[in-house]
């Protein structure tokens, strides 16, 4: 018995360090990166997702990059929608700690739109998980804040200039994090994907120019801020 107990210690400490050794700081993410990722434990559950589709260890891995955010469930929820994706946070979370808190984050799978080429089952795997930072970097933001701050998020989501502003914010985040590449994945995406040129609908393009056009940093931008920032410098990317 003590050897069956010996064997089990030793392979508790060797996936422990293993966990602890294991880089998140990676240039060109695949699958078989992100499988590696199937050990950690965060409460996300998935709605009408697509049964080809698993993205739970994509955002284990990107949860990697946050071990101190507070929550207490995410919910990622798949439908048709005009917005490639948002998050929403619910009721209560204005009323509670931020480790009671629940979260709903929305991805289209179907926006009738020159839009479809960016939701996230028609991205890359980097762009995937860029795509699903976005969305977590805004709940880290989130989960930091008191009652009036929320109040005063919510109000903001009014205001296009105002979500920009939010949006901009969130990626400078990412970027600070680590998270730069796969940003940068999903802005080339975002910018060859969706020019005019690729719309068909002409309504439909005037629509996105109002509300969602130049939403993500340039790549100019996010290129200027990797090669600056220590993090991109400190950190081994494969």
């Amino acid at each position: 018995m003590k050897w069956a107990y010996l064997a089990v210690i030793i392979i508790c400490v060797s996936n422990l360090n293993s966990l602890i050794s294991q880089n998140i700081y990676h240039k060109h993410l695949d699958s078989l990166v992100i499988r590696q990722f199937a050990d950690t434990t965060n409460n996300i559950a998935f709605k009408n997702k697509d049964s080809l589709m698993d993205f739970t260890n994509y955002f284990k891995y990107v949860l990697r990059f946050f071990p101190k955010m507070k929550y207490q469930n995410i919910e990622v929820i798949f439908k048709p929608s005009q917005h490639v994706s948002k998050v929403k946070p619910t009721f209560k979370c204005f009323f509670q700690s931020p480790d009671k808190r629940r979260y709903k984050i929305y991805f289209s799978n179907k926006c009738n739109s020159t839009l479809d080429s960016i939701i996230l089952n028609n991205l890359d795997v980097n762009s995937q998980v860029g795509l699903i930072a976005l969305q977590v970097g805004n709940i880290e933001d989130l989960s930091t804040d008191g009652f009036f701050d929320l109040l005063a998020w919510r109000f903001k989501q009014l205001s296009r200039k105002a979500k920009k502003k939010l949006a901009y914010e969130n990626e400078l985040r990412l970027l600070e994090f680590g998270l730069g590449y796969q940003i940068l994945s999903l802005s080339k995406d975002v910018e060859e994907k969706l020019r005019i040129e690729n719309w068909k609908n002409a309504k439909a393009y005037t629509k996105y120019v109002k509300s969602d056009k130049n939403k993500f940093m340039p790549q100019s931008t996010i290129s200027n801020f990797i090669r600056d920032m220590p993090v991109y410098a400190s950190h081994p990317y494969k």
